[in-house]
């Protein structure tokens, strides 16, 4: 009990005085822990990098059952390219080893006057005895609550790009405004069609795409998209997790690809809504309580910072890097 009180009056320090970025421990069932740090690049030291990148690669390794590992991106180890993610990682507690991972990402969508920050969802890694437990959704949706909460609840945009089934299911049916999404006839607005050429245009190698790929801007999709360091992540559609809706699997095989190597890129709206959806989830009584507590704390501490910081000057502190207490509750 000590211990988790340190731990949150730590993890309050550091949210008050160094805003731009966070690193939590979430606790909310007896099997599975949820570390998750954002920009890490911005403040950890090159040992704590190291430990975060080998956590990363031994779980790609496992998902991977084999075949070489993808060479961009988070799995790099590079400061410079974790400066901008937002990394969670699955831990069991039993076994105290890492069995999951997300690697997401802040990008500035930028052209002359117009600028709009996308939350790009990014690799989803997880180990094969864990496949099936809810743990990708979970690994996705921890962060963007985070987020939503450091942000006053406001909406953001995010982006996605997979020929998964499930993943693809994953993001229509957990973000708002989302296209493509679940529904044969797709709705495609300005927004969805603007962000996603323009990420695709100037940001291809956020997602590990080349030169050879093209844009197919109506539907949203790259063809020849495994060509630019994710290539060993390319798929079969007979391979690839299908989702529990028949309709999902449906859409990607009619429209991607598979054999030459097309991706879908989503764009839809991290809101509220996304606290309902986590909560209509299959979860027990148990692990939804402990998902309520977390919340509570970060929303309490989401609306008192403010307040806070308006009294305290702007100034540089100065923190005992000893003292590595994330949040457990």
């Amino acid at each position: 009990m000590l211990d988790s009180l340190k731990s949150f009056v730590h993890s309050f320090y550091v949210l008050l005085f160094e805003s731009d970025r966070f690193k939590v421990r979430l606790s909310i069932s007896c099997d599975l822990d949820f570390l998750i740090y954002e920009c890490p690049g911005l403040w950890a030291s090159d040992a704590e990098l190291k430990e975060l990148t080998d956590m990363l690669l031994e779980v790609a390794k496992a998902g991977q059952d084999g075949k070489e590992m993808p060479e961009y991106g988070c799995l790099l180890g590079d400061r410079e390219d974790l400066k901008t993610r937002v990394i969670s990682i699955a831990i069991d507690k039993n076994e105290k080893r890492a069995v999951g991972f997300s690697a997401q990402s802040y990008v500035d969508i930028v052209s002359g006057n117009f600028k709009e920050r996308l939350l790009h969802l990014g690799l989803i890694f997880v180990d094969p005895s864990y496949q099936g437990k809810s743990v990708s959704y979970l690994l996705a949706m921890f962060p963007n609550i985070l987020i939503s909460i450091k942000s006053g609840f406001r909406d953001c945009w995010v982006s996605n790009v997979t020929q998964v089934p499930a993943v693809y299911g994953l993001v229509a049916s957990n973000y708002f405004y989302t296209y493509p999404g679940t529904s044969r006839k797709f709705e495609q607005g300005f927004y969805h069609r603007y962000l996603a050429t323009q990420l695709y245009k100037n940001h291809k190698s956020v997602f590990g795409v080349g030169e050879e790929a093209e844009w197919n801007s109506e539907m949203q999709i790259i063809e020849n998209s495994y060509t630019g360091g994710a290539d060993h992540l390319k798929k079969s559609f007979a391979a690839a997790p299908k989702h529990r809706n028949p309709v999902v699997n449906e859409i990607c095989e009619e429209h991607l690809d598979y054999e030459r190597g097309d991706d879908f890129v989503q764009i839809g709206k991290l809101s509220p809504s996304t606290f309902i959806q986590l909560f209509k989830s299959k979860k027990s009584r148990q692990t939804r309580l402990q998902m309520s507590i977390n919340i509570l704390i970060f929303s309490l501490a989401a609306m008192i910072l403010p307040v806070l910081r308006w009294f305290i000057p702007n100034q540089q502190v100065s923190l005992d890097e000893s003292c590595d207490l994330p949040l457990v509750i």
